[in-house]
């Protein structure tokens, strides 16, 4: 047996000392070790989840994107994307929802907010969805020519609550579009020319340009990376050519009107006339609005989400009571909106108007009239729906 001598210690008493110090720098490399893995794990997902929210926003700005790692889930309200990331060790799948969720009034299929309200159901109406209206006096039907509902046209039931409101958005949130022309800097910047090239995009990106005459848009307007939004602020005309391909940042604003001729493909775009848009057939868009003062007429067109097309109506001003969305053989992912300032007036003819051809996902609301012949997938919430004939018309 070893004995500890007075300067001096035992052979094991050194040896379960350097046991505790090994067994302490072991824990303490262990625990960097796993810290620094846990970091690393961290900045994986971090770096997974930057990558999954550049594509989608990649994916929203640009119309050619075709990456094969997102996954479009399209809802009633909002879009519903599915990135999916990987690296060498990792796989990250993120779920990106887009708009807003629906009121109580938007989960129904049909919300009409007429007081007091006879119905009447006719032709090859089917509704899947619950109908929210003020009275429960909805009957079969019958107009000539058209022929009478089935019996089971309703996948759902009718609700009712003696007071709904028409308006569930202030007239300002359009009304205070028209008035927000920028004339900060007005007589500085006019542009002349009665064309307008991507040549003079390049030049003029993250301006506002003014302009007293007619102009046209014409060739291809491509972005790059580091594109700015181009504000155009215009008195007269403006026409868009035939088959342009545009994915730029523009925000166009008329005192007049806009006329997007046929087979154009845009994206990223604001419109806004007061005179009305026109809209040829054959065009695709992606993110854009259309705004207008009297009316927008569509034909033949393609609208994919985000979309949103909306028409402000004064009804006092007779000038304004047939303003109308005209929806014809198209296909529209967003929203329809049709604002007016008072509600209910019989001589106040204004609607949406969706024809037989055309398939509608997301909403329509309408704050007069709406007359729909095509196909919902989403919700309609109107003051009145209407059929009409050429002599007639049925509220």
């Amino acid at each position: 047996m070893l004995l500890r001598e007075k300067d001096g210690y035992s052979l094991p008493t050194v040896l379960v000392v350097v046991f505790l110090i090994t067994t302490l720098l072991f824990g303490v490399i262990n625990w960097l070790f796993f810290t620094n893995l846990i970091t690393l794990k961290a900045l994986s997902g971090v770096k997974l989840k930057a990558a999954a929210i550049k594509d989608v926003n990649e994916y929203l700005s640009d119309t050619n994107n075709t990456a094969g790692n997102i996954k479009v889930n399209s809802n009633t309200f909002y879009l519903d994307l599915t990135a999916t990331e990987t690296n060498e060790r990792d796989t990250l799948k993120g779920n990106f929802v887009y708009g807003i969720l629906p009121t109580d009034y938007f989960n129904n299929a049909l919300t009409i907010t007429r007081p007091n309200l006879r119905a009447a159901v006719t032709g090859n109406t089917e509704i899947n969805g619950n109908i929210l209206v003020t009275r429960k006096r909805i009957v079969k039907g019958n107009i000539y020519g058209i022929g009478s509902t089935s019996g089971d046209y309703l996948n759902g039931e009718i609700k009712v609550k003696k007071t709904i409101s028409a308006k569930l958005f202030g007239d300002s949130l359009l009304k205070n579009i028209f008035n927000n022309r920028d004339e900060g800097i007005v007589e500085k910047n006019i542009f002349e020319k009665p064309v307008f090239t991507k040549k003079e995009a390049d030049s003029l990106k993250g301006s506002t340009i003014y302009v007293n005459s007619e102009m046209r848009f014409q060739g291809n307007f491509l972005k790059s990376k580091t594109d700015e939004e181009i504000k155009i602020y215009s008195r007269d005309n403006v026409n868009i050519s035939a088959g342009i391909q545009s994915n730029m940042f523009f925000y166009i604003m008329t005192d007049s009107s806009i006329t997007i001729e046929e087979g154009c493909d845009i994206s990223n775009a604001v419109f806004i006339a007061k005179k009305g848009i026109k809209i040829e057939k054959g065009c695709v868009f992606k993110n854009e609005s259309f705004i207008s003062n009297k009316e927008i007429i569509v034909q033949e067109s393609q609208f994919n989400y985000p979309t949103v097309l909306a028409v402000y109506t004064e009804a006092e001003d007779t000038a304004q009571l047939k303003n109308k969305i005209e929806i014809k053989s198209s296909a529209v992912n967003g929203t329809l909106m049709l604002v007016t300032t008072i509600t209910g007036l019989p001589k106040n003819k204004s609607k949406i108007f969706i024809d037989e051809k055309s398939k509608i996902h997301g909403l329509i609301y309408s704050e007069n009239n709406a007359e729909i012949r095509g196909e919902v997938y989403g919700s309609v919430f109107t003051f009145n729906l209407l059929y009409t004939t050429e002599d007639k018309e049925y509220i």
